[in-house]
């Protein structure tokens, strides 16, 4: 279920706690431990409870880590300067370069390796009334889960 799926997730970054992840059906997949502004950090917990990622912002460089359970780096989330659209590179090593873009003002982001569309990010209110809820649909190759962590990622930069 981990790679290729369906997750919801509310963005409460600035918030800390613990945030639920949902699958299709609406039942719980997931969690986010979220620690707050001062320590920009989630951690991002599997189906049974296990700790499957940690990402974090890295102070004065505007990247987002993301890491394994052994805090070995995964990938780094770094904002790209682009005209008319927000763009991101995540480079996940090995296991490629992802680009993701949007259109300025929105937040419906498109997740592309080698120019082909393999992830998307769109605002959803189908199981919360905030707006700062996303549901993510995952073809990568990607974990279903890390992603998660990009996304959180991606609203830590564009709030930094």
């Amino acid at each position: 279920m981990s790679v290729h799926a369906d997750l919801y997730f509310k963005d409460t970054f600035f918030s800390s706690g613990e945030s639920g992840i949902l699958d299709e059906a609406g039942e719980n997949v997931g969690m986010m431990d979220l620690h707050g502004l001062a320590r920009a950090r989630v951690d991002i917990y599997g189906p049974e409870g296990e700790l499957r990622y940690i990402a974090k912002l890295m102070p004065f460089l505007l990247w987002w880590k993301v890491m394994n359970t052994a805090k070995e780096e995964l990938g780094m989330l770094t904002l790209q300067a682009a005209l008319l659209k927000r763009k991101f590179k995540y480079d996940a090593g090995e296991r490629g370069i992802y680009m993701i873009e949007a259109p300025a003002f929105t937040k419906e982001f498109v997740v592309a390796r080698e120019g082909n569309e393999v992830a998307s990010l769109v605002k959803t209110n189908k199981f919360w009334s905030s707006s700062d809820a996303y549901r993510l649909h995952n073809e990568s190759m990607l974990d279903a889960y890390e992603l998660v962590a990009v996304a959180m990622g991606i609203n830590a930069l564009l709030r930094d």
